[in-house]
């Protein structure tokens, strides 16, 4: 009996023994791995380049149809814009109508709106986009043609595909990540779950990460082609970057990268998808569900605007709320490819509420429209139809030769004094002042 209980003892004791070294090598076992065979930072770099690569891959499939080409065709608008009201201050509305005449060519960069009354000129005015120069003609109230702008590059006008965007993202992205291994990179533990990677370029490394980045982007052919870079050494000015992240599934806790100039910190709820976004004196929350996103401005903790973008099985709806203004638009397809739009703008402050629901069908080389939008000021109500045809053909509109240009910049006030005469002069003789005074203009 005796020896049993003491061979029963020993067992105890060899199991506990062994249970203690087993408990010890879990210890270090797992000390090793928390200091010695964590996350690479670098690897990192990695893995999150193939999680954007992955998704803009997918987001690809989704939209490698939808494209915006130049085509060779002529764009056709021919509509009537018609006023109703039933108010006593506003009944010279019902008289008014306006017709609308727009011709649009896409390839040569060409806008024509004349606004009609009675079928005679009422406003012209043309836009034309040419040698990378924006110009305006206001015919009839400006003898000048007036030159808005000029862009950097033709190519950013040109039309592109998703398929060619997403061709210059993915090597852009390989550029920064390898770029980015070159700056100055450590990892540190913030318990069991979290590790911080710290990425830094410094006057030391710049060069280093600028040199990489370039030497990568001059063997790209399509991308040196498509994005012209002048100044390398802006892309890297020295920072730090730090990703707080979970040790097992990658998952990103916070994202900061801080500057001379600009701090930007991103942080994501652990409960929820939403992110908290501040950046400088801005901040703000970023809520992805499904299909939609939110952004929400904060001040002094409160919510000063949201906007919101939802993707719908059969279109899109966009949302936007700040203080006492909300705006609300949406478009749709419903049967046979047609489209229906709504717009939706309420000012609790003005008094201002705007409701439009329109109506695009389509058939083989034709569209008609029709909005209907209803006015109310001041609870004062206006309806506005307008009823239109939408025509494609191979009508040619000819790029004028400007020479009579003056810059947009340079206008003086007598310029603009010009403008504004000549458009009052016009809406003077307009059947529009005609309707309010009871008299017609061709009295």
């Amino acid at each position: 009996m005796e020896n049993e209980f003491i061979e029963n003892n020993k067992g105890k004791k060899i199991g506990i023994i062994i249970l203690i070294i087993l408990l010890i090598f879990l210890i270090f076992g797992l000390g090793f791995y928390l200091f010695f065979l964590r996350p690479n930072p670098k690897n990192y770099l990695d893995y999150i380049s193939d999680e954007i690569t992955s998704y803009s891959n997918s987001f690809y499939e989704k939209f490698k149809d939808i494209k915006t080409s130049k085509s060779d065709k002529t764009l056709n608008e021919k509509g009537v814009l018609e006023f109703k009201t039933e108010s006593e201050d506003l009944k010279f509305l019902n008289n008014y109508k306006m017709d609308v005449d727009l011709k649009a060519k896409n390839k040569d960069m060409i806008l024509n709106l004349n606004l009609l009354e009675k079928n005679e000129d009422f406003l012209t005015s043309s836009m034309y986009l040419t040698d990378n120069s924006l110009y305006l003609e206001l015919k009839d109230l400006y003898d000048k043609t007036i030159k808005l702008g000029t862009l950097e590059k033709e190519d950013e006008i040109e039309g592109i595909s998703i398929i060619d965007l997403y061709k210059n993202l993915s090597p852009l992205i390989e550029c920064y990540k390898e770029a980015l291994k070159e700056s100055k990179v450590k990892s540190q533990n913030l318990g069991f779950t979290k590790i911080k990677f710290t990425y830094e370029i410094t006057d030391s490394n710049q060069e280093k990460v600028v040199k990489k980045f370039k030497q990568l982007y001059e063997k790209n052919e399509n991308l040196k082609e498509n994005i012209e870079i002048e100044d390398f050494n802006n892309l890297f000015t020295p920072a730090k970057i730090e990703v707080i992240i979970n040790r097992f599934n990658k998952e990103i806790y916070s994202f900061t990268k801080t500057s001379d100039n600009d701090t930007l910190k991103i942080s994501k709820d652990e409960d929820i998808d939403k992110y908290n976004i501040k950046y400088n004196e801005s901040e703000g929350t970023l809520e992805i569900i499904d299909n939609q996103i939110t952004y929400e401005e904060i001040k002094d903790e409160k919510i000063v605007s949201s906007i919101t973008f939802k993707l719908l099985v059969d279109g899109v709806e966009l949302n936007y709320n700040q203080g006492k203004v909300n705006f609300n638009f949406s478009i749709r397809e419903v049967e046979n490819e047609d489209l229906r739009v709504a717009l939706k703008i309420q000012n609790s402050e003005d008094k201002i509420d705007l409701d439009v629901d329109g109506d695009i069908k389509t058939s083989s080389d034709t569209k008609k429209t029709n909005f209907l939008a209803n006015l109310k000021i001041d609870e004062e109500n206006i309806q506005i139809n307008y009823n239109g045809n939408t025509t494609l053909n191979s009508e040619e509109i000819e790029m004028p030769t400007f020479t009579n240009v003056k810059e947009a910049n340079e206008l003086t006030e007598n310029d603009y004094n010009t403008i504004v005469q000549k458009l009052v002069g016009k809406l003077l003789t307009s059947d529009f002042i005609g309707s309010i005074t009871g008299f017609s203009s061709e009295v």
